[in-house]
């Protein structure tokens, strides 16, 4: 059982007695409830896989949950990963390129990944690999053209290693982009502990 506060009292025998400082709920059959995209995350780091994902179901199904909504936290990320592609990503293209990553067996990265004072659209922070999925429509014309200039120049001298797409090249040759990414992955990997 969940409840809001951090006072750390503890429940009656047999009940395990959780404190959240914010607790989203709502009211089923008179009885408030954490909702439902609360309670798959807070239930997603202790279910074994065939569990959670019948729990899913059930509230996807039953209960008319809109998964690409879900504000997932990692361990319900990390499932959804494999059925909900736009889970994090601005637009269709991003879910195209996270789509050509499981296809392709590339790790996750992270989505909408935050490098002050910029946004970049994936990243795989240990490799220090950034792929950007550059759209004509919000990358076209002279300022964007500076700008998105001046940004790859700032990330570089941070040692990140800057990768950009097309709408064409991630739709039309995604086993070309995926070796290219591949590729930097593997150039930019961290030393293993045990080398």
């Amino acid at each position: 059982m969940t409840v809001r506060g951090t006072s750390g009292a503890k429940g009656p025998r047999g009940v395990d007695l959780h404190h959240a400082r914010q607790l989203e709920t709502t009211v089923y059959e008179r009885i408030p409830v954490t909702t439902l995209p609360r309670t798959l995350n807070d239930i997603a780091p202790t279910l074994r896989p065939h569990v959670l994902k019948a729990a899913v179901r059930q509230a996807e199904i039953q209960h008319r949950l809109d998964l690409s909504t879900v504000q997932a936290k990692p361990a319900l990320r990390t499932f959804l990963a494999g059925y909900v592609s736009v889970l994090g990503v601005a637009n269709e293209f991003e879910a195209d390129f996270l789509e050509l990553c499981v296809r392709h067996d590339i790790p996750r990265p992270e989505s909408q990944y935050e490098i002050p004072p910029y946004r970049v659209d994936f990243c795989w922070p240990a490799e220090r690999v950034i792929v950007e999925t550059d759209g004509r429509a919000s990358h076209g014309g002279f300022v964007a053209s500076k700008d998105d200039r001046v940004r790859v120049r700032f990330l570089k001298r941070l040692d990140y290693d800057v990768l950009p797409f097309t709408y064409e090249e991630v739709t039309q040759t995604p086993a070309a982009v995926a070796a290219e990414v591949r590729a930097a992955l593997r150039l930019r990997r961290p030393p293993s502990l045990h080398a």
